[in-house]
């Protein structure tokens, strides 16, 4: 892809490196903890305890 419209109008790429660390910055700071959003494990256990047997893997079995 050219970027030669993109250049003529003052655009410059970052450099990769550069572009990895904001990234990496940005999730960092963005990314809450796996608690804010992960399954409570004390409700996932009872619901687990409650289905019984009745838990069958996605294939069936």
């Amino acid at each position: 892809m050219s970027t030669e419209k993109l250049a003529g109008l003052g655009w410059s790429s970052t450099p990769l490196e550069e572009g990895i660390e904001r990234a990496v910055e940005d999730h960092l700071e963005r990314t809450p903890d796996i608690d804010e959003h992960g399954p409570d494990r004390a409700l996932e256990e009872r619901l687990l305890a409650v289905a019984g047997g009745d838990v069958r893997l996605i294939d069936g079995s």
